[in-house]
């Protein structure tokens, strides 16, 4: 086993949003006060995924870039428990006394407000408050962040999505809305239009995207940061439904296919519409550019 914590925070951190910032940076703090060793304890997959995949949220943020996000919080260890059925069952005192303890050796718990693990999410603050004396560490439970009118949360962050949210959403992660992918090629009808774009094929495990529409985005490329404009979504207008994001790089052409590229998302700017003719798809391309234009010239 290696090296035993003394103050840990557990949970599923999707996002690693502010919220979860805070109680990361509460145990590197408490951990220096202490002289001892910081870690975090999370779960792969996401617990929901397991106990309801049909109606298990999409995920901020894939496990691997999680796990980077979590590294980067400057934290001794971070250990990833496999979830499954088998460890859903355990109560809360089991899941301490079988998993946990043995696992870390932790002498200090962190936990959110609102936090719960272990069967029926029974490992509440007032469950801890009574266990911890009996099983011998110390509990602190931290209050709400709350930003813009509401506390942080993975749920809030994914409903600013689904609203196009884009500015709220960033805030409460702590960190720009950014999508990867490689260019791929594809039926050349941006260039005809005189809209040349990039069709970005996301990773398969890709986290939750954003409202369906076009927006202002910036282009990532070798360091470079270049406003574009972005369509998210289908096509109706040539009768296609597959969601593909198509970007479009203002005020110059740059060669992208076959490359990956990241796309950061600033503004949104309308839903996705369908038009009776292609020349009036070209007017309201026209002034979605000249708007998105206007944004990255103020």
């Amino acid at each position: 086993m290696s090296a035993p914590l003394d103050v840990i925070t557990i949970g599923s951190f999707d996002g690693v949003h502010l919220g979860h910032r805070a109680l990361l940076e509460r145990v590197r703090e408490r951990a220096s006060e202490v002289g001892g060793r910081s870690g975090v304890v999370t779960f792969s997959p996401h617990p929901r995924q397991v106990l309801n995949p049909d109606g298990a949220p999409a995920l901020l943020c894939s496990d691997e870039e999680k796990l980077q996000l979590l590294r980067d919080c400057g934290l001794d260890r971070v250990v990833v428990l496999e979830f499954t059925a088998e460890l859903a069952a355990l109560n809360a005192e089991q899941f301490i006394q079988r998993l946990l303890l043995p696992e870390v050796g932790f002498s200090h718990l962190v936990i959110g407000h609102d936090h719960g693990f272990g069967r029926g999410r029974s490992g509440n603050a007032t469950t801890l408050q009574e266990l911890s004396p009996r099983l011998g560490f110390d509990l602190e439970v931290l209050p709400p962040v709350e930003i813009l009118g509401g506390p942080v949360s993975s749920t809030r962050i994914r409903h600013s999505l689904a609203l196009g949210e884009i500015q709220l959403a960033a805030t409460l992660l702590g960190r720009p809305i950014v999508l990867k992918g490689r260019v791929v090629s594809g039926h050349g009808r941006g260039k005809g239009l005189g809209f040349p774009t990039a069709n970005l094929a996301l990773a398969p495990e890709h986290g939750l995207l954003p409202r369906s529409g076009v927006y202002a985005v910036l282009a990532l490329l070798d360091g470079e940061r270049m406003p574009a404009m972005m369509n998210l979504g289908p096509r109706p207008t040539f009768g296609e439904t597959s969601l593909v994001p198509e970007i479009h790089i203002l005020d110059r052409q740059v060669e992208l296919n076959g490359r990956e590229l990241g796309v950061e998302l600033v503004e949104f700017v309308r839903d996705i519409a369908r038009f009776e003719s292609v020349a009036e798809l070209m007017t309201q391309l026209a002034r979605d550019r000249e708007r998105i234009q206007g944004r990255f010239a103020r």
